[in-house]
């Protein structure tokens, strides 16, 4: 038989196997309890999660009971409101509409009102005289400048003024 000398790794490898069949109890490390705490949680929990989704394997797994059926509550019925009396007709007194002002009259205008040329507006003087009868104010061309202001009239150089201001 030939004796040779136990190398590094063989002789580890053998301290090992010792310390492992050994019956020495020694307390465990934080780490190795927390390490089993993981293995124990990874195999639970597909156990677990058959019994709460149901399914085939889940009720029926555990054996749990049927619940019993609940009765049906009884039927009844509320009593009739009563009706609300009916609202007294009530008439609210008929106002008067004011009635709007009447729009001021259009001043009469002796000449088209696209035409550009100056113009005197008459309010007050001689309005009935140039204008006609039954006018109050107009535009028109029979007076110059000055003649219209002596006049009391309002001097315009476009008809489309005259007519919008007299």
């Amino acid at each position: 038989m030939d004796v040779r000398p136990i190398s590094c790794h063989a002789r580890g490898f053998m301290r090992h196997v010792i310390q492992e069949l050994s019956l020495e109890v020694r307390p465990m490390r934080p780490k190795e309890i927390v390490k089993q705490l993981r293995q124990f949680v990874a195999l639970c929990v597909p156990f677990a999660a058959v019994v709460f989704a149901g399914g085939p394997l889940g009720c029926q797994l555990l054996g749990l009971p049927q619940l019993p059926t609940i009765p049906e509550p009884p039927k009844f019925e509320l009593p009739q409101m009563p009706q609300a009396p009916e609202m007294p007709q009530v008439q609210a007194p008929s106002v008067p509409s004011p009635s709007l002002p009447s729009a001021p009259e259009k001043p009469k205008v002796d000449v088209p009102l696209d035409d550009d040329q100056a113009i005197c507006c008459l309010r007050s003087g001689p309005v009935q005289q140039v204008c006609g009868p039954g006018t109050e104010r107009c535009c028109t061309i029979k007076f110059e400048r000055d003649d219209c202001e002596a006049q009391g009239g309002l001097w315009f150089h476009s008809v489309r003024g005259c007519a919008g201001a007299c």
